[in-house]
């Protein structure tokens, strides 16, 4: 099983991309490998957000209540 570090995970209630944003660049630094983040709900934009984040190899795991995880 592979193994990798994570930053953060962090809850709240709704997610935005203004908020999102700010949490990346806040918490990511070198070394860590993925952010996970639990909420009640996410933006589309999040969404687009988080493969905008995977092309710069930030890898960010957004779980949604009555939704699946989805992961960047």
């Amino acid at each position: 099983m592979a193994t990798y570090d994570i930053n953060l995970e962090i809850k709240h209630r709704r997610i935005t991309r203004p908020i999102l944003d700010q949490i990346v660049g806040t918490h990511i630094r070198k070394g860590g490998e993925e952010l996970i983040i639990r909420c009640l709900s996410a933006t589309k934009t999040v969404y687009q957000a988080v493969e905008e984040y995977k092309a710069k190899n930030i890898r960010i795991t957004i779980v949604a209540r009555d939704t699946t995880p989805y992961e960047s």
